[in-house]
């Protein structure tokens, strides 16, 4: 819960800057491959998310 409660400013930075569809993208296909027990597919499309997530929160911080 800290932690949820320590990103919580940076997640709302990135789904105001228009990313909420590109985050459901992402979920989705990450589900799809944990449903396909494909844990190399959920790998790569969690470290995916989680970069473009990174990129995202920096690039809103930098409009700031």
């Amino acid at each position: 819960m800290q932690f949820r409660n320590k990103v919580a400013p940076y997640i709302r930075l990135y789904l105001d800057a228009g990313m909420r569809d590109e985050a459901w993208g992402a979920h989705r296909r990450i589900y799809e491959a944990c449903v396909k027990k494909d844990e190399i597919m959920a790998e790569q499309e969690v470290q995916r998310h989680i970069e473009q997530v990174c990129v995202g929160i920096l690039a809103s911080l930098q409009r700031l």
